[in-house]
């Protein structure tokens, strides 16, 4: 269990909003005018979508490097 006090007192965010908001951020790539996804393409975009936007692209391209 989180203890939501604690973290409030630490300056974390601990609401719902921002997450909610940010999967909206995220589905707009998914939602085009005539866009077609089948789920294994779809998981892909939401996941390199998500990486850009936490900031952690070098990261995540250089372990991507690492491991071929």
């Amino acid at each position: 269990m989180t203890d939501y006090p604690y973290f409030r007192d630490l300056g974390y965010d601990t609401g719902s909003g921002p997450t909610e908001s940010f999967c909206g951020c995220l589905t707009k790539r998914l939602k085009g005018s005539e866009m077609r996804w089948d789920n294994d393409h779809a998981e892909a975009v939401m996941a390199l979508a998500g990486v850009y936007y936490s900031n952690q692209g070098k990261n995540y391209w250089k372990s991507r490097h690492r491991a071929a």
